[in-house]
């Protein structure tokens, strides 16, 4: 290989940082309604059961749509089906807030869990386009942190 194709450069590092930067909303988005659950309850009038049936809404369709999401980044590119990923889940999560009923929010946590769903793999076919393969680990390392760093955020930033 030739140094042009080994050597880092700003793109490829631009690549890894807007990836890592989409793995903090995502998970900022997935945790943070769960610490805002106390405030929320009352006035949605939810039991603790209808809290977790919202709560784990959002892993069913999180999990049916993985391999489907990453099928349509492949057949749509990347770059604009992660960007329709962030919006819809951006919109589902703050709709949300706006929401008067169970339902309302469970349709909403549907939404979410279903535009989440191909954030992963769609952030990972970004980072084998720009990142060489002896590098890809460390690179996906990053980004997965980014993840660790959204959860932790979360608390921080909603309660």
């Amino acid at each position: 290989m030739d140094s042009s194709t080994t050597s880092p450069t700003r793109v490829r590092h631009g690549v890894v940082a807007l990836a890592t930067l989409m793995a903090v909303l995502l998970y900022l988005d997935r945790i943070c309604l769960s610490v805002l659950f106390r405030d929320m309850q009352p006035d949605l009038q939810l039991s603790d059961d209808d809290w977790s049936v919202l709560l784990s809404a959002f892993f069913w369709t999180y999990a049916l749509a993985q391999v489907p999401s990453g099928w349509l980044s492949d057949r749509f590119g990347p770059r604009l089906v992660l960007a329709l990923y962030i919006l819809g889940w951006s919109i589902c999560t703050g709709l949300i807030g706006l929401a008067s009923s169970f339902a309302a929010v469970l349709w909403l946590r549907f939404g979410t869990g279903l535009a989440q769903a191909g954030a992963y793999p769609t952030g990972a076919a970004i980072v084998a386009r720009w990142v060489p393969l002896e590098s890809r680990g460390t690179a996906s390392g990053i980004v997965s942190t980014g993840g660790r760093i959204g959860g932790a955020l979360a608390p921080v930033l909603t309660a």
